[in-house]
């Protein structure tokens, strides 16, 4: 409306006001839902298969024929998953559509260690079996492909469905809950501070059982039932029993809580499902613009090189993205600050490192010289995909002035999604899988190619007469494919989730106001029958009262009358002194056909 009155020159000019605007956008929705708001938002979902091919979406019905549970993914989600997804975070999120279904997102790290959604899905409620539901439904989304490690908040219903569905997958629970659960049951800040230790450093196995030990008895916990169970589980939170595994940086489930907080700005507790697709879709956009944007910084242009390691600056410049290369600067310049004590055993090169600021603290590096290899202890690589400061100290020393291909993960390549696209004609895929993975390819190059070619008119003209060509051409040898129809869904609107908390309290009944001429309910003195109508609610002349007209009338003329009370109740006195009209001809007609 603001827009509007901007463009007008102020809001006399408009036509219409505020008010108006909000019912006739409230009547298009309407409109768009009129057989059902389920019936709508599937039937959006359909119809997206015909501009993106390897779109998927799926859901189930209750016995009553209501949507319970639906999980969608575009083709770009499901390129990225089989990219990016060895290592995937979620969690749910509240009130963000009218039905208060919780949302689970899907989501993980891309090449630009940026955050990327790799699928949603709207649910009933939070029990394993409805988890067994979504994991299985994703797993079907991508490919039949398992990650390798999934992070969540320690849920007990999303930690029994990965069990189930993705048994060889790494269950992680998220760091900052662990610290936020030690806070709530040990109400110690000092020990709050020490657990930290358990959670994140990367301690030996007999170390940390000796640790342990002495934490419990520092603070005398050894009772505790949660100190216990957390021992028990020790190995899906601490860093000691994860030391070989890949988690691309991840820890907790942050990621997941940005995005919650980044689609608030786009949904809202009274979003309908339809309105709900389309605005999380907008939301999806704006994060492919973000990466978008980083392929281009990443592409054009080389950082400036400010090392005495140039060259191994330099190669990591060439071949990781912007974002990842100054991951890799931070411990280039931290292994500067490294002191290196060396010996060699045929071929096998061990190297202590130790701070110049702190040379208590030593890590162990070795270096297999036939096969090129640095391997350190501090396990870094093994966590993150990049070399360590310790590591590149050790090349420092042994005079390695490259960059090694093999000290870096490829998911961290500026050619991570290119190398992948042109990878999946390998025989080993599935042909049903190859084909709808070279539709999502061909798919995310055409909406590369539409974001840049329509900012210019020219651009846009060519491109678009270019397209008409190579479709023309490719149309003379095959046969145009058919278009997908729209299915037609029978399933009604999901009923209301009883949302988490104490349930809402009732609201009681208020007394009703009274007249205070004749202590009636429904009215005030200002407008009482009784003093506008004297005639009408009791003849002074013949003393006869309403009640005693009633009991001398008929049965029809009782309906009648009785109507009337309940007009005149109900604040309707025009239709009081009407019915009342009707009430005296229908007994003056009667008298008439008796005599």
């Amino acid at each position: 409306m603001e827009v509007m009155m901007g463009q007008k020159g102020g809001a006399e000019s408009v036509g219409f006001t505020g008010k108006d605007l909000a019912n006739h956008l409230d009547k298009q929705k309407r409109k768009r839902v009129k057989d059902g708001d389920a019936v709508a938002a599937l039937s959006y979902l359909q119809g997206k298969l015909d501009s993106d091919p390897l779109f998927f979406f799926k859901y189930n019905k209750s016995e009553q024929g209501n949507l319970l549970n639906l999980l969608w993914c575009d083709g770009t989600s499901r390129m990225d998953y089989n990219v990016f997804g060895d290592v995937v975070a979620f969690d749910n999120t509240y009130k963000k559509n009218k039905y208060n279904k919780p949302l689970v997102i899907f989501c993980g790290y891309n090449h630009h260690k940026q955050t990327t959604i790799f699928a949603a899905a709207l649910v009933h409620d939070e029990k394993t079996e409805t988890f067994i539901w979504v994991l299985e439904t994703l797993t079907e989304a991508m490919f039949n492909r398992h990650p390798k490690v999934a992070v969540t908040d320690g849920d007990l219903a999303m930690k029994e469905a990965i069990r189930v569905v993705w048994p060889n997958t790494t269950h992680r629970q998220c760091a900052w809950h662990i610290h936020q659960n030690a806070l709530k049951n040990i109400r110690n800040l000092d020990f709050a501070d020490e657990f930290k230790l358990f959670v994140y450093a990367n301690l030996n196995p007999d170390k940390f059982g000796e640790k342990w030990d002495k934490l419990v008895e520092k603070y005398g916990i050894a009772n505790n039932p949660w100190i216990d169970t957390m021992y028990e589980t020790r190995a899906s939170w601490a860093s000691t029993f994860m030391q070989d595994k890949f988690f691309a940086g991840i820890r907790t489930t942050s990621l997941c809580e940005g995005i919650n907080s980044f689609i608030k700005n786009y949904l809202h507790c009274k979003c309908s499902l339809l309105d709900f697709l389309f605005n999380f879709e907008r939301a999806m956009k704006k994060y492919r613009h973000n990466e978008l944007e980083s392929d281009f910084k990443s592409s054009y242009g080389e950082p400036v090189m400010t090392t005495a390691l140039s060259g191994i600056e330099y190669g990591a410049a060439k071949i990781l993205t912007r974002s990842m290369f100054w991951e890799v600067k931070g411990q280039i310049e931290d292994a500067l600050g490294l002191n290196v004590e060396r010996s060699e055993v045929a071929n096998i090169v061990m190297m202590k490192m130790r701070k110049i600021s702190n040379r208590r603290k030593e890590y162990i590096v070795v270096y297999d010289k036939n096969q090129k290899k640095f391997v350190c202890e501090c396990g870094y690589f093994e966590f993150y995909g990049i070399p360590c400061s310790h590591i590149i100290a050790g090349m420092r020393s042994e005079y390695i002035d490259e960059f090694p291909s093999n000290l870096v993960s490829k998911r961290w390549l500026k050619t991570a999604k290119s190398a992948h696209v042109y990878s999946i004609s390998e025989p080993s895929i599935h042909s049903q899988n190859m084909k709808l993975l070279r539709k999502g390819a061909m798919s995310a190059a055409c909406n590369y190619l539409a974001e840049i070619a329509c900012e210019k008119d020219d651009d846009f003209s060519s491109v678009m007469e270019d397209i008409y060509k190579l479709l023309r051409d490719v149309q003379k040898s095959r046969k145009p494919g058919c278009t997908t129809k729209s299915a037609a869904f029978n399933v009604g609107d999901p009923t209301v989730v009883q949302g988490r908390g104490a349930p809402k309290k009732t609201r009681t009944v208020t007394k009703r106001r009274h007249c205070s001429n004749c202590r009636g309910i429904g009215h005030t003195i200002r407008t009482c029958p009784v003093l506008l109508y004297p005639d009408q609610v009791n003849n002074s002349e013949t003393g006869e009262s309403a009640s005693e007209g009633i009991e001398d009338s008929t049965d029809d003329e009782v309906i009648l009358i009785f109507t009337i009370f309940i007009a005149w109740s109900d604040h309707n006195h025009v239709a009081c002194a009407f019915g009342y009209i009707i009430v005296k001809i229908e007994m003056i007609y009667r008298q008439t056909l008796a005599a």
